[in-house]
């Protein structure tokens, strides 16, 4: 039997390097997964050079014809497998054994955690002493053997767990030593002189990093408290400056006689809300507010079981298209933030997350059937002159006119595609609204009115001339006032 493609490799290659070649041409072949590939080499010589060979002329013979090439390979591999079914069978065998082999390692790297994650710099000697003995209970290889090879038959496979067991062990002994001999980090967060809120620390470390830019946020503690906290960081950039400095979270030590909390927009930051920071906020055009708790006694973790050293919670969102209060305001926060200001947009919010507390389950249900029924009936009217809507709409889109029955319009307009936000003038439904945000029924409560438009369209030029039409329809048959508010996408 001719083999040109075993003869040519045995030709062009030394004997060493033999299974490495025939390894790159099996994968060029785009046949054999790398399993498969593993397992054909494990076979004997001439076995290998007649599948390599075999298949080269299936290759050569199916690149003639049309069929597309993936539907080649798919016809070629199914020859392979009924001509050599052996080698598929230990194939998926190896897969089964790699997959019990990937799992094990997966149970390692949770073991590992669970020892790892409590351990930190701030950890008591007994603490560390309970680590190492976890850590050499756990990462023995004797000791989970005969659980290993109930699941695992391969001993390569066996063999690689046990050292990747042994490392794992070694690993997990040099972080808690490394943990030991560190000094954590001390942080003290207290009150400046005019009221604002900066960070004593001490890194222990030999000078420091920060972002370009940011020099004037750090600065040498001059006090007499400097041998103790040899630097001050202004309280809006400690978060950057921990991670420009590699510093762990569960490193550092809160000073017990740090404040309790303060508040803070863009890079303007205070331990109360005083005049001058509140008229601040407002001359800002009131950014994102945020009221920070100190994580004093270290046992406040978030979402991803980091230990922060300050928590932030968004007390005020105000965009153009809605604004969002946070359900955790205080009646003193609420009449501090407005004081004199009590016509604006944002009391009337934070007002209504104090009244949401206090209405009930059903009241605020009942709320809801009002405002849905308020919507009903704007819905109706646009429906009962539907066809004068979509007549306006042809009038001024006459030339963008693709068919009459059913409507249909060019809406090609270029970069005009967003949202369309209806809302209404009307005090009470306003008032209603802004509470069942604000309460356990928000998300049955859309951004805008719930209201459908006879002709739907990503276009903002058409949805605009349609609620033009619209508003002028509702208000003459309803009495209704409508407003709108866009957003490009």
């Amino acid at each position: 039997m001719n083999r040109p493609a075993s003869e040519f490799i045995k030709r062009m290659f030394e004997k060493d390097e033999m299974e490495k070649a025939k390894n790159i041409v099996l994968t060029r072949m785009e046949i054999f997964s790398r399993t498969e590939i593993e397992v054909i080499l494990k076979q004997d010589e001439e076995m290998v050079d007649e599948l390599i060979d075999w298949t080269s002329e299936l290759i050569a013979d199916y690149s003639k014809s049309d069929i597309p090439k993936i539907e080649q390979l798919r016809k070629i591999k199914q020859m392979v497998r009924t001509k050599y079914p052996a080698i598929f069978e230990q194939a998926e065998e190896r897969k089964k054994q790699i997959g019990n082999y990937d799992q094990w390692v997966g149970n390692l790297w949770r073991m590992q955690r669970k020892i790892k994650n409590p351990i930190s710099a701030t950890s008591s000697q007994d603490e560390i002493r309970k680590a190492i003995e976890d850590t050499v209970a756990t990462f023995s290889f004797e000791r989970l053997e005969n659980e290993i090879r109930e699941s695992i038959k391969h001993e390569d496979l066996v063999l690689r767990l046990k050292k990747d067991i042994e490392e794992a062990r070694e690993a997990l002994l040099d972080y808690i030593k490394l943990k030991e001999e560190t000094i954590p980090v001390s942080l003290y967060y207290y009150r400046t002189s005019n009221g604002g809120v900066s960070c004593k620390i001490n890194t222990h470390r030999n000078g420091y990093s920060y972002a370009y830019g940011a020099g004037r946020s750090i600065r040498y503690n001059k006090g007499k408290d400097r041998e103790e906290y040899p630097l001050i960081v202004s309280a809006h950039y400690i978060d950057t400056f921990i991670f420009q400095n590699g510093i762990d979270y569960k490193d550092i030590i809160i000073d017990p006689r740090s404040i309790e909390s303060f508040y803070m927009f863009d890079n303007k930051v205070s331990c109360n809300l005083t005049s001058s920071f509140i008229n601040s906020w407002w001359n800002y055009d009131c950014p994102d507010l945020y009221r920070c708790t100190v994580n004093k006694d270290g046992t406040g973790y978030n979402m991803l079981g980091e230990r922060l050293p300050h928590f932030s919670t968004r007390l005020v969102e105000h965009t153009y298209i809605a604004t969002y209060v946070d359900k955790s305001i205080t009646e003193e926060e609420v009449e501090l933030l407005c004081k004199g200001r009590k016509n604006t947009v944002i009391y009337k919010e934070m007002r209504s997350v104090l009244k949401a507390k206090t209405i009930s389950e059903t009241d605020l249900q009942q709320m809801l059937e009002e405002n849905k029924a308020y919507e009903k009936e704007i819905q109706d009217c646009i429906e009962s002159n539907r066809r004068e809507i979509l007549d306006h709409l042809a009038s001024v889109f006459e030339d963008r006119i693709i068919s009459r029955e059913p409507f249909k319009l060019n809406e090609n307009f270029g970069l005009d595609c967003g949202y369309i936000y209806i809302h209404t003038s009307n005090p009470e439904y306003n008032e209603r609204k802004r509470i069942l945000k604000k309460s356990s029924l928000s998300s049955q409560v859309s951004t805008g009115m719930d209201i459908e438009f006879p002709y739907d369209s990503q276009s903002l030029t058409l949805m605009t001339v349609q609620f033009d039409k619209i508003r002028e329809i509702v208000k003459r048959e309803k009495g209704i006032e409508l407003y709108c508010k866009t957003m490009l996408d």
